[in-house]
């Protein structure tokens, strides 16, 4: 039986978002104060203002990002969606090339943390109380690495990847 779930998480503004979002208008509002006293107030420089006016909105906008889980009976496909426009593959992996999947609050996630040489979250906060993690490994540099990746699968979900990969699911704590 073919298996097709797909999830969405937004993810919370964090601390980091705020401090981007407030600096680009402070940038911003410095650049244009700047262009009208070096260029005077001329055609040019309203152009000029009008050009940082738009980048700063799309460095804001570009803090909105939602994650797309995707599984499918042999694939679990991760994207990372910004401001709803633009999509980006995280990470596709088969399921034969998980090692292992587990809660990231159970002691297995301090062993594999300390092993992996990358690690991707695709969570809506690190504070998530259902916040899952799998290991694939990959070649980087002509070397295989393990890649940690956080996210929050549903029910739907962790039933149908327990049901495709049962022996590398766990469920200890």
């Amino acid at each position: 039986m073919k298996a097709f779930i797909e999830k969405m998480v937004k993810r919370k503004k964090n601390v980091q978002d705020g401090i981007i979002i407030v600096g680009t208008i402070v940038l911003a509002t410095i650049l244009m104060l700047l262009t009208f006293i070096v260029i005077g107030p001329h055609t040019v420089s309203l152009f000029i203002c009008v050009g940082i006016g738009f980048g700063a909105y799309f460095v804001i906008l570009s803090r909105r990002i939602e994650f797309e889980y995707l599984f499918t009976s042999e694939r679990l496909v991760i994207d990372k969606i910004i401001n709803r426009k633009r999509r980006r593959n995280i990470i596709t992996s088969d399921c034969s090339e998980i090692e292992i999947i587990a809660k990231a609050d159970s002691a297995k996630f301090e062993h594999y943390v300390t092993q992996a040489k990358k690690k991707i979250s695709a969570v809506s906060s690190m504070d998530s109380k259902d916040i899952y993690f799998f290991i694939v490994n990959r070649t980087i540099d002509g070397k295989i690495n393990k890649i940690l990746v956080l996210f929050e699968p549903d029910e739907r979900m962790l039933k149908s990847i327990r049901a495709a990969v049962p022996r590398k699911f766990s469920d200890q704590t």
